[in-house]
């Protein structure tokens, strides 16, 4: 069992958009990475993302992947996340490891570029294939209607202003008792 940061699946996501020429912003792909950590319980009985997504006002948002990617906001990726603006950004002191009041160390900023060039198993691609075709057309606001219905996972903790953690088991529940694809 694999899981991986939200970054390296945000990633896959994004070579794919540029492949086939399908626009993606942070939002399309903050419910995309969503729809895949859900489609990978139902299929697989696995968590995909290791790190945790909480409940926005537009919908589920993956910290770290929110964090990295500040400045893409509503624009349209060009180009994936690379190696080195990842280290740029840690150096930095991202508000992620300021939170775990964790010093950055050159050891850590290199496990993280690890993870970001680490190798998909076959779980993983098969997962991000098949959410990729389900909604490659679908608009950022038609996944956020998706994300947010009443009574998901997303409506059962979302509090106005707070950033509550959506638990893995709501998910697992959300996907493996319904469709929401």
């Amino acid at each position: 069992m694999n899981n991986y940061w939200s970054l390296r699946i945000a990633n896959e996501f994004i070579e794919k958009s540029l492949k086939d020429k399908k626009p993606i912003t942070q939002l399309k792909l903050q419910k995309l990475c969503y729809f895949a950590n859900g489609e990978h319980w139902k299929s697989f009985d696995e968590q995909l993302i290791e790190d945790y997504v909480e409940a926005w006002k537009y919908g589920p948002v993956y910290r770290g992947l929110r964090d990295f990617m500040p400045y893409q906001a509503s624009k349209e990726f060009t180009r994936k996340i690379s190696n080195e603006e990842v280290k740029i950004i840690i150096q930095n002191e991202n508000r992620v490891y300021k939170e775990m009041d964790e010093e950055i160390e050159d050891g850590v900023i290199n496990i993280l570029i690890e993870e970001l060039n680490e190798n998909l198993d076959y779980k993983a691609i098969k997962t991000i294939d098949k959410v990729w075709e389900k909604h490659k057309g679908t608009t950022a606001y038609e996944l956020t209607k998706l994300t947010n219905k009443k009574d998901g996972p997303w409506d059962l903790v979302y509090e106005k202003d707070r950033f509550n953690k959506i638990p893995q088991t709501l998910i697992k529940d959300a996907f493996t008792n319904s469709n929401p694809l």
